[in-house]
């Protein structure tokens, strides 16, 4: 099986950092059904974010979204200004 360049792309190492990240510079690529995000919204909203986003930078002070995107929906609605990522560099 041949792999894309975007399936490539993840296994190349990477250099990453645990930091807050601004919520407004995550780019959500599409957006989700309200029914989808709403249980991750009820959790967000009660006990705030248990797991880190992992983003990787795509231009500067802006990032795109590798794992939680739910999450990201759900920490908006919530009115969260930042979220704890994973912040994957090339």
């Amino acid at each position: 099986m041949t792999e894309t360049m975007e399936q490539l792309e993840f296994k190349i190492p990477r250099t990453w950092e645990r930091r807050e990240v601004e919520i407004d510079k995550i780019v959500v690529e599409e957006e989700l059904q309200a029914s989808v995000v709403a249980p991750t919204y009820k959790s967000v909203s009660h006990l705030g974010m248990l797991f880190q986003e992992v983003v990787l930078v795509s231009q500067e002070n802006l990032y795109r979204i590798v794992a939680g995107r739910r999450r990201v929906h759900a920490a908006k609605q919530a009115g969260l200004n930042t979220v704890p990522a994973l912040v994957l560099q090339s």
